[in-house]
């Protein structure tokens, strides 16, 4: 198996840039985004959730290529994972006993949709940016 290094750094920053984010989304919105159960801890919700979008968004590309989409444009790149995060979140809301994150309507499934696909891309856009810095030293 051929493991880059890079892209597995990339992997680990937009995961942990995702647990974080969805603490202080649960911290902001605290009646409308509740991490955690009775039996899975917020800490617990927040990794195992970042886990499934970090997993979804790292699905795009290679999903991208299978339907011939191109992701040139960092508008297009948004909307993209504005949609896989969308169906994704909801999905996981729908979830919440297993998977600790609950969310009170729609309109909380779009509006942490919106912030965390924009978070995703600019978290992607920077890291590679300082990845090609550390790897050119």
């Amino acid at each position: 198996m051929n493991t880059n290094p890079k892209r597995v750094l990339r992997f680990l920053i937009l995961w942990i840039a995702n647990s974080l984010l969805l603490v202080i989304l649960s911290t902001v919105f605290a009646t409308n985004v509740v991490l955690g159960t009775l039996n899975l801890p917020k800490p617990a919700a927040s990794v195992l959730v970042g886990l499934i979008l970090t997993l979804l968004v790292y699905s795009v590309p290679w999903i991208a290529k299978k339907t011939q989409v191109k992701l040139k444009d960092d508008n297009i790149t948004v909307l993209v994972y504005f949609v896989v995060n969308a169906i994704g979140l909801w999905v996981i809301k729908r979830f919440a006993d297993f998977t600790g994150l609950g969310l009170s309507s729609i309109l909380f499934v779009i509006i942490c949709a919106v912030i965390v696909s924009i978070v995703e891309v600019g978290v992607d856009k920077s890291s590679s940016v300082y990845l090609n810095k550390f790897q050119n030293k």
